[in-house]
């Protein structure tokens, strides 16, 4: 419990995970808080550092050594670099799934 100096503050965040998600993938479609690009092959993208770190090792071990721009190497599994519909890494180049 606080003393009586300080003050206590309450944000009550009333989205879902799925609308944090949403808010999240719009932010990034307007390049709004992209903190990080991530380049594969010829293409890239901006992207939420925190999404990149909290969803892959890879990314989050890049991003501790303080890297802005990420270089994904073309022998880097896609599972390694992010599961799911985020990323998708094809000897083509990048597939800019709805997340991230």
């Amino acid at each position: 419990m606080a003393s009586g100096s300080e003050a206590v503050h309450y944000i009550h965040l009333h989205n879902s995970s799925q609308s944090v998600l949403e808010a999240l993938r719009s932010q990034r479609r307007k390049g709004l808080f992209c903190d990080v690009t991530v380049r594969i092959h010829d293409a890239s993208l901006r992207a939420h550092a925190c999404v990149l770190a909290a969803g892959s090792p890879f990314f989050q071990d890049k991003l501790l050594l303080g890297h802005s721009e990420i270089s994904v190497p073309p022998l880097v599994p896609a599972e390694t670099v992010l599961g799911g519909e985020e990323v998708v890494v094809k000897n083509e180049g990048v597939q800019d799934g709805d997340g991230l």
